[in-house]
């Protein structure tokens, strides 16, 4: 059966075919391999007889619509990792059961959240298995890797999503996963009960975006041509089964993921049921290429702030804010993401970048006088909660003045009205209530209703008694 538009080349003399880029193909039955004209030998497919391109631009689909584990394929597998003056990485999952990592001739890391660093590089020889989330980058340029072997088993994978709460881990729950099948993952079919612990998975499935690259020539690269700011696309699993959601809804064929948890649990992923079966909304894009970031890995360490809001009644969301001195705006702030309002069920934190876009993350140099605003749900009153261990930073509510440590075991609750209270909170190392300094979150707004919070270029100005202050305190004009 054919699902898309394509080339499919049945070559007599090989016997082979051939699956294009914008071709995809669903096996009702098990394949099997012509010896002669209208003879079906019942011996498997060889790693020749079928061929599944893939380029920058698209990738040919192979939907086995049967449990036969023995199908074999070659895979020309189009990787963006490459030197282009320094290491970019593409982060992919193997189209096949096991196979030695001899056969990529690049460098693969795979990655494990219980250990630090959390990516680790395969030693040359080491078999690399089906449904890990790896990285991979080459010397020279991007290319097609040409591997042959057996394609990944259709049986159910199960997934140990790992909490490590530790210091020396920065992204405790943070597990990077991978879609070995030579077909999209359905987001829309993933519910509660692929977990043995629903509550302890944050709900959103994260694939990586373009990102940007760093300024060359006073532009700004991006590959897949995506200018969207962020090197992770998100995708919140529930809203994605709405049709008003009109962004990604499917993990594109050997394409890695993220998924973060609060605790540990097993995910469970179902051929039958993530494969096989129609997307529940939205249209089935069977060729979507593999995602890519733009961006090295990077040494320098990061500061990452996590704010929880939720309320007693319908559930949480997440915002990150991340400090580093390499988020500069000559370098890369690829872990910026958009945020996702959502239905308006549920308050939503957000921050503002320079597009004045609502982000889920945003990286900054220093994280002073960040400005975070709000969106309520169907409650009025939240709580919101941190993770981070060494309290550097206050969350400064503008409303009440007051402020409260971003420390994990502190808490902050508070009561709003409904609707967006864009600046309702501001990130300063200063709190409300420490007298003598001037910080722009003190003394400047001790007369609340007579004074005016704007954002220019990114930046929090305070307008008090006809005058200009910084987030800081300095007077501006």
């Amino acid at each position: 059966k054919i699902v898309a538009d394509g080339t499919f080349q049945d070559e007599e003399a090989g016997g082979r075919l051939t699956i294009a880029p914008t071709g995809a193909l669903i096996v009702e039955d098990k394949i099997q391999r012509s010896i002669a004209p209208n003879v079906m030998s019942g011996s498997p497919t060889q790693s020749g007889d079928i061929i599944i391109e893939t380029t920058s631009a698209g990738q040919g689909a192979l939907m086995l619509n049967n449990d036969d584990e023995r199908t074999q394929a070659t895979v020309k597998l189009y990787s963006k990792g490459c030197n282009n003056g320094s290491y970019q990485f593409q982060y992919f999952a193997s189209p096949f059961n096991s196979i030695s990592s001899w056969a990529f001739d690049a460098y693969i890391y795979n990655h494990s959240e219980t250990l630090n660093p959390e990516w680790t590089q395969l030693r040359y020889g080491e078999d690399v298995e089906a449904f890990q989330g790896l990285a991979l980058t080459a010397d020279g340029a991007a290319k097609n890797y040409e591997i042959a072997g057996t394609l990944a088993s259709t049986q159910p994978h199960v997934y140990e999503l790992s909490y490590t709460d530790s210091k020396a881990n920065n992204k405790k729950g943070t597990n990077v996963v991978g879609n070995s099948w030579s077909a999209p993952i359905q987001i829309t079919r993933i519910d509660d009960s692929d977990f043995d612990s629903p509550s302890n998975f944050e709900g959103i499935i994260y694939i990586y975006n373009a990102g940007r690259d760093v300024l060359v020539a006073d532009k700004v690269y991006a590959s897949d041509g995506n200018s969207e700011p962020g090197q992770w696309q998100s995708i919140p699993v529930e809203t994605a089964k709405t049709e008003e959601w009109a962004h990604k809804r499917q993990i594109p064929a050997f394409q890695a993921f993220q998924m973060k948890v609060n605790a540990a649990t097993e995910f469970t992923l179902n051929y039958n049921k993530h494969v096989r079966q129609e997307a529940s909304v939205g249209d089935n894009n069977y060729n979507e290429p593999l995602h890519a970031p733009r961006r090295s890995m990077r040494s320098e360490a990061v500061k990452v702030l996590r704010l929880c809001v939720e309320d007693e009644q319908v559930g949480k969301s997440y915002i990150y804010l991340c400090e580093g001195d390499q988020f500069t705006e000559e370098r890369d702030r690829g872990w910026e993401a958009q945020q996702t309002i959502g239905s308006g069920k549920y308050g939503k934190l957000y921050a503002i970048d320079q597009a004045r876009d609502y982000m889920m993350s945003i990286a900054r140099e220093s994280l002073e006088g960040t400005p975070v605003g709000f969106i309520s749900g169907l409650s009025t009153e939240y709580t919101i909660t941190f993770n981070e261990t060494e309290g550097t930073y206050y969350l400064n509510d503008m409303e009440t003045q007051q402020s409260t440590l971003i420390q994990e075991g502190e808490s902050y609750t508070f009561t709003t009205t409904k609707g967006n209270h864009p600046n309702r909170f501001i990130i300063s190392a200063i709190p409300f209530d420490k007298p003598g300094i001037a910080t722009g979150v003190t003394d400047l707004d001790a007369e609340a209703p007579k004074v005016q919070k704007v954002i220019y270029n990114d930046k929090l100005y305070i307008i008090r008694g006809g005058k200009v202050y910084s987030a800081e305190g300095q007077l501006v004009k």
